[in-house]
């Protein structure tokens, strides 16, 4: 549920408009315009297994590139194996940056979860990593436990 505290924070309100077209026209243009900018900068909270805008940017110098997300269904996590899942994200090179890669991990019996966010050799437990074809979870211990997974992937693509 909405309250309106959230929808202040979403739209802007128009008070002390001017009575004058002329005015009032340049005033609306202005607040439309920022309103716009406010609602088209807002980040999307929309996970799903096709690689869609997120509502984030990221500026290399000045241009301003958007950022990609991509959910994927990962299911059980491997016991002491590599699980390797083809992530399909297109065009991958040249021009793709990764941003962000992480996994969230449910075991659906007992309730524990957990997230990594990190490539880690030094601790090598478990590893998350994507290459130019597919994502791959590594894990040096049973992990079958955490049937439901999901990994998320926030990327650049077309930067030269």
């Amino acid at each position: 549920m909405i309250n309106n505290q959230e929808l202040v924070d979403y739209f802007l309100e128009f008070r002390n408009v001017p009575e004058k077209w002329e005015e009032a026209a340049k005033f609306f243009n202005f607040y439309l315009t920022q309103s716009t900018n406010f609602l088209n900068s807002k980040a999307i909270g929309i996970y799903t297994s096709q690689q869609i805008p997120c509502g984030k940017q990221l500026y290399l110098g000045p241009i301003a590139y958007d950022v990609f997300r991509l959910t994927i269904d990962f299911g059980a996590l491997p016991n002491a194996a590599a699980k390797i899942f083809a992530h399909n994200i297109t065009p991958y090179t040249p021009g793709f940056r990764l941003l962000n890669l992480y996994l969230a991990a449910n075991d659906t019996v007992t309730g524990k979860s957990f997230c990594l966010q990190y490539f880690s050799l030094a601790a090598a437990d478990i590893t998350l990593e994507i290459d130019p074809v597919n994502v791959t979870v590594t894990t040096a211990s049973n992990y079958t436990a955490y049937n439901v997974s999901y990994i998320i992937v926030e990327f650049l693509i077309g930067v030269p």
